[in-house]
């Protein structure tokens, strides 16, 4: 596994200990704010190495694929635009 995949499940692996009320704003500070200056191709990296690595069963993953495949649908949909 590589550092990246390495970094990505110590980051879900630490939302998944935080107690259920502290998870969604810890997911919101950790992926949605910064996921929206990733290029597409980090974001791809990202889902794919969340999807690969965790069960998407949890719903912590479950919430962060989601949260990514928003941003994703994003893109698609506004391309370059500032408002994304």
């Amino acid at each position: 596994m590589d550092s990246s995949n390495n970094f990505t499940l110590h980051v879900l692996d630490s939302l998944c200990a935080l107690s259920p009320e502290d998870q969604p704003r810890a997911l919101h500070d950790l992926i949605a704010r910064p996921i929206k200056t990733l290029s597409i191709y980090r974001i791809l990296e990202l889902r794919s190495a969340i999807a690969s690595g965790l069960d998407p069963e949890l719903p912590m993953v479950s919430a962060a694929l989601d949260l990514i495949d928003g941003q994703i649908a994003l893109r698609d949909i506004g391309g370059d635009a500032e408002w994304r």
